[in-house]
């Protein structure tokens, strides 16, 4: 007979298996936090690059890093809040802890204040290329007009 609190496993491998689980676990919780950790360092030395630069007076390569430094900043925070909620587990979607509104005001980011799209039109712009899209838009508005009134054509906006 045992005693209550030994713990006696039948199987060897279950434990084996339990324990190369958990090691796994553990490896991707490491490997996060140290992803979580440095990806914010690159966030405000951009930010502060821009900063400098436009002290100096806006140009062109500036107004290029500007919307990088957008991109950059929402997408890490967007992600950095994406990866603690799964890291919390079901902990992170109960609105009792702040990561479930850490994730909302993370994933407006890449919306307000210029969405991402196009900011990466700016960049674009900023390098002598034309995106596809710019280039319906354009089209799209030279082309839609409706009547007003009888032989009137008025221009809409887009």
């Amino acid at each position: 007979m045992t005693h209550p609190r030994t713990l006696v496993i039948d199987r060897p491998t279950a434990l084996t298996n339990v324990i190369v689980g958990l090691a796994r676990l553990l490896d991707w919780v490491f490997a996060m936090s140290v992803t979580l950790g440095t990806e914010p360092e690159c966030a405000p030395l951009l930010t502060n690059e821009v900063a400098q630069r436009l002290e100096r007076g806006a140009d062109p390569v500036t107004t290029r890093m500007t919307s990088i430094a957008k991109i950059k900043t929402s997408e890490v925070a967007k992600r950095i809040a994406l990866e603690g909620m799964q890291m919390m587990g079901g902990y992170g979607y109960a609105t009792e802890y702040d990561m479930e509104s850490h994730v909302r005001h993370s994933l407006v980011l890449p919306i307000y204040a210029g969405s991402n799209e196009i900011q990466r039109e700016i960049i674009s712009g900023s390098l002598g290329l034309r995106c596809p899209r710019a280039l319906a838009g354009a089209h799209i508005q030279r082309n839609l007009r409706r009547q007003d009134g009888p032989g009137r054509d008025v221009q809409l906006a887009v």
